[in-house]
């Protein structure tokens, strides 16, 4: 058993400390780390498909490359600023902000923009498409601006929820949902408008009549210029 310990405490990789982050513009990602009390560069090594420049004082799993001190290699990671995860649930996580893409126990995908949700996120890409078998939500507390060439929504349900909303297509918006339904304190069309239907206008006065081009063909319209005969004309139908 001694032995085995003996054996142990040679091959077992040590601890350091992360005390600079790397340029990262070398062949390979390299950064200053602290080991046995001295001051040497190690190669930090990630799992497929992941990097980072790490952020000084994080931990450091220490390994010598074929046996010589001077050649080292790290595994670098954040044990005490790492989120805290259910069973089954896994994550890529930014130490310095927080920010997380977790994947919760029920599947579903949280995205995070670091500390209360303060960064952003940027798409840059040809072409996005986003298909929802349900429903699709937009909840935006400023404002929502889509820049687009063509845009068209399919889907059974969208509810957009948003202070403003900006929709600027150059060519056109085709909407086709079984109901589309907008309720807003104003609106604006400019441009042709053309509705293969039915169009109904409610809603209280205060609001504004109904009109086209400045004549108000509203409930409340009037006729001027009319002779008073034996008979008045009905109201407005």
């Amino acid at each position: 058993m001694q032995k085995l310990q003996q054996i142990l405490s040679k091959i077992l990789p040590k601890f350091g400390k992360i005390t600079k982050t790397g340029s990262d513009n070398e062949q390979f990602a390299t950064q200053q780390v602290e080991h046995l009390g001295k001051l040497s560069d190690a190669l930090i090594v990630f799992p497929y498909g992941v990097h980072a420049n790490v952020t000084p004082d994080a931990l450091a799993l220490m390994f010598q490359v074929q046996g010589s001190r001077s050649d080292k290699a790290a595994i670098a990671w954040t044990p005490k600023i790492r989120p805290l995860l259910k069973g089954g649930e896994c994550a890529f996580y930014h130490p310095p902000t927080r920010a997380i893409i977790k994947w919760d126990e029920g599947g579903n995908l949280h995205i995070t923009t670091g500390n209360d949700a303060a960064g952003n996120i940027y798409i840059n890409t040809t072409n996005a498409t986003v298909n929802a078998s349900n429903a699709v939500e937009v909840n935006a507390d400023n404002s929502t601006t889509i820049n687009t060439m063509d845009a068209t929504v399919n889907a059974q349900t969208v509810a957009v929820n948003t202070e403003t909303a900006n929709v600027d297509a150059g060519a056109s918006i085709d909407l086709k949902a079984p109901v589309i339904n907008m309720t807003t304190a104003a609106a604006t069309v400019t441009g042709n408008l053309a509705v293969g239907g039915g169009l109904a206008v409610t809603g209280p006065s205060s609001l504004g009549a109904a009109t086209s081009n400045g004549v108000n063909i509203g409930n409340t319209h009037t006729h001027g210029g009319v002779e008073t005969g034996n008979s008045s004309t009905s109201g407005p139908q």
